[in-house]
């Protein structure tokens, strides 16, 4: 596992979608996560941490558990499915005997609650391999392979043929691109340019 932080709360071109960076404590890969606009306003409330009228979700729930003598560990974000733009991350507790449980949860809710308990943030390494903006690691060896026989697969299935534009962008070109809309913070392009990326490794994993 490693150790992630909050680095900064993006709003995209479309306002009712934002950009939630997370990035390595001891490294350069970076996680855009889009969340929906309530959840960036949570999260932004409590980032700042403004005193509200009348407390947020996480607020109250962190209150909860202060008074239920629990407290919270970690989050550990364990899975994220390429299809559906879904990560699962898990919530530790500790009871006052010691004892722990866990609860599933939505990522934004986990971040939420763990910068509101001031509790640490992991992310298994799995899940950077295929989320990171920054990750070239499957690419640094035989790129011109993967790429023509994902390009030979793409062009002979019409049904999964969408051709997004992407298509005719190398590997190479792909990351070039990830780096610069990074640059630009741009990060909703910078995610779309790495689930092309993403998807020739499923491909080429598949094989």
């Amino acid at each position: 596992m490693v150790e992630v932080y909050v680095d900064k709360l993006h709003s995209n071109s479309n306002s009712e979608v934002f950009t939630l960076v997370l990035k390595e404590l001891n490294g350069v890969n970076e996680i855009p996560v889009n969340i929906g606009k309530y959840e960036a306003f949570n999260l932004l409330t409590i980032l700042k941490n403004s005193n509200q009228i009348k407390p947020t979700t996480h607020q109250l729930f962190t209150e909860f558990i202060v008074n239920s003598n629990v407290k919270m560990v970690k989050v550990v974000i364990v899975f994220y499915s390429i299809n559906l733009d879904l990560f699962t991350s898990v919530i530790y507790f500790e009871k006052e005997n010691g004892d722990q449980f866990t609860l599933n949860s939505r990522l934004s809710d986990a971040v939420a609650l763990a910068v509101n308990n001031n509790s640490k943030i992991y992310c298994e390494e799995s899940v950077i391999e295929k989320v990171s903006i920054n990750n070239t690691k499957f690419f640094s060896k035989n790129s011109n392979s993967i790429n023509n026989t994902y390009y030979k697969a793409f062009y002979n299935n019409p049904i999964s043929n969408t051709n997004n534009g992407l298509i005719s962008l190398s590997t190479e070109e792909l990351n070039d691109k990830i780096n610069l809309a990074v640059k630009e913070e741009n990060y909703d392009l910078a995610a779309k340019y790495r689930d092309e990326r993403n998807k020739r490794i499923n491909y080429e994993d598949k094989k």
